[in-house]
């Protein structure tokens, strides 16, 4: 999966400035790309450049965010379609609240603060910028689309026993 990203990466990052889709794909598969390869926590502990991959990636995509919101709002603008959109800034910060908790830079590692920290964090990106309500945004959190999106906090700490061994 990983080799698949860093090969999507390279096609995208040659046409990333010549076509809007590509530059936001691009991004998109940066975030990916960080999200597996901080998965593979479930094996051990990270190596330095792992991390280092990981948090370039992160930076990437945070430097861009704002671009793949407006882009990815640009896809989904009429009033039906806003679950939907909210439901993609939610899988996207959720990618952000995971790859930080598998690199240990919070302590986000259950079901509960999982979701209130991604609440908080979609909310502010969508509820500043006036494209979601936190009353529509609580309600794609806690519908069947996002349930499939806790089980990872469920068990984190112990399909990652390695993270936490001191």
């Amino acid at each position: 999966m990983i080799s698949i990203q860093e090969h999507a990466i390279s096609r995208f990052e040659k046409v990333k400035n010549k076509l809007e889709d590509a530059k936001m794909l691009y991004y998109e598969a940066l975030l990916d790309l960080a999200f597996y390869e901080a998965e593979m926590s479930r094996f051990g502990i990270l190596n330095v450049d792992a991390t280092q991959r990981i948090n370039e990636n992160l930076v990437a995509f945070e430097q861009n965010l704002l671009f793949w919101l407006n882009e990815e709002r640009s896809e989904y603008k009429t009033p039906e379609r806003l679950p939907r959109f909210i439901f993609r800034v939610i899988c996207m910060v959720d990618s952000l609240v995971f790859i930080r908790g598998c690199l240990k830079l919070h302590e986000i590692f259950e079901e509960k603060p999982a979701k209130d920290e991604i609440l908080s964090q979609v909310s502010a990106l969508l509820v500043e910028n006036d494209m979601a309500t936190v009353r529509q945004i609580t309600d794609v959190i806690e519908s069947k689309e996002c349930s499939s999106l806790w089980s990872k906090y469920t068990n984190f700490k112990e399909e990652r026993p390695k993270l936490f061994e001191y």
